[in-house]
């Protein structure tokens, strides 16, 4: 008869577990906050090679803030210990996939200008790796809408939000579109990329993904609302 493995009650194995390699620990070029975040993406994926918790619960159980997390969790992608599919469901962005390289060089696909100093002041700042980023990845229109979230949001715009508004580019969605978004959450007082991204799901729903298909689809909106106004009016006056 076969022995069996199992665990006792409450034991630190119950809600599961996975297995990390030596190489990314002995990797020198990896910050300790790298490892860490690689390590926790390890325990998600088992006996796989997936892994699937979304950055808010990693940030949140790691105590990074999103400026450091996204910082060191670049040096994984970098060296190419992890890719990132960034999933939809419905035309929806959902969560992102956590691929874990199991083959590969593991060189680094950029310059190695990024040291490993302890962030300080972790406040609204973005740091020169965001900016970089912004200058090499933002068309002029692109930059439009991260130039109105920096000046309407109280604070300037994180890596992680400015990467989930250019998914929408990514969909065929034009930057000035995303722009209007933002103007809609200032509007409205609401000034949080939950309340955009709401807005934005909307009209990619409704295929809504140019100036003049939204613009005709607030003129129609506007349109309608008058007429039921001039019919609830009439209704008044027959009473």
């Amino acid at each position: 008869m076969a022995d069996k493995l199992s665990f006792k009650k409450n034991s630190i194995y119950e809600e599961g577990y996975g297995i990390v390699p030596k190489k990314p620990m002995r990797d020198k070029r990896l910050s300790p906050e790298a490892k860490a975040i690689y390590a926790y993406i390890c325990s998600f994926a088992g006996a796989g090679n997936s892994a699937f918790p979304g950055a808010d619960l990693m940030m949140a159980e790691l105590q990074m803030s999103e400026k450091r997390f996204y910082k060191h969790r670049k040096l994984l992608i970098e060296y190419g210990y992890i890719e990132i599919v960034k999933n939809r469901r419905e035309n929806r962005r959902d969560n992102n996939t956590y691929l874990i390289s199991q083959h590969g060089s593991f060189e680094r696909v950029q310059n190695e200008s990024v040291h490993f100093e302890s962030v300080q002041n972790e406040g609204p700042i973005i740091n020169s790796i965001n900016i970089n980023s912004f200058n090499n990845n933002s068309s002029s229109t692109g930059a439009s809408y991260i130039k109105f979230f920096n000046s309407n949001f109280g604070h300037l715009i994180s890596q992680y939000e400015r990467e989930l508004l250019e998914s929408y580019i990514h969909d065929g969605m034009e930057p000035e579109v995303i722009t209007m978004a933002l103007q809609e959450a200032v509007k409205n007082n609401v000034r949080t990329v939950r309340y955009v991204q709401g807005i934005l799901n909307r009209w990619v729903q409704n295929k809504l993904t140019t100036v003049e298909a939204v613009n005709a689809d607030k003129n129609n909106f506007k349109q309608k609302a008058s007429k039921e106004s001039r019919a609830n009016a009439g209704a008044y006056k027959v009473l």
